[in-house]
């Protein structure tokens, strides 16, 4: 039994860590009919949300990816219906990367995923217009997927 069977549109805003994670994904299981997710993302700036700074590209696999993979079976629905996905305050951290990998690898009807970020200094700058530049070249499940940074 899916409690939000026939929504088909869900904003949420959350502090966006590794303890709300399991809760997001719970959301997902149970809206298995979901065309857009907005997400606005609290951003505290905690050493977590930055963990990409120090080794997020050199693992192969991040503890955040292996969680989002484990559950492609139970979000099948929902990765079959998802055609829009809106992340405000996207800092390309671990988390938020691992997400938006999961959703372009899996969403087989996606269309649109626009990451907002917002205002950096410019060594991140040069950070973030490297880390777009890996995620640009994701797999994606649709190949009418597109990627927006603003």
């Amino acid at each position: 039994m899916h409690p939000f069977n026939h929504l088909k549109s869900l904003e949420l805003q959350t502090c966006f860590n590794k303890h709300n994670v399991p809760g997001l994904a719970y959301l997902f299981k149970s809206s298995p009919t979901l065309h857009t997710i907005i997400l606005r993302i609290v951003n505290d700036y905690k050493i977590e949300r930055r963990k990409w700074i120090k080794d997020l590209w050199d693992m192969p696999i991040s503890e955040e990816e292996q969680f989002w993979e484990s559950h492609t079976q139970a979000l099948k629905s929902l990765l079959s219906h998802l055609s829009v996905v809106k992340i405000h305050g996207f800092l390309e951290c671990e988390n938020e990367v691992s997400l938006a990998k999961f959703l372009l690898k899996h969403g087989k009807v996606l269309q649109e995923m626009t990451l907002f970020s917002g205002h950096c200094n410019y060594r991140d700058y040069l950070r973030r217009q490297k880390i777009r530049s890996q995620m640009m070249g994701f797999s994606r499940a649709s190949s009418t997927a597109k990627i927006e940074f603003l």
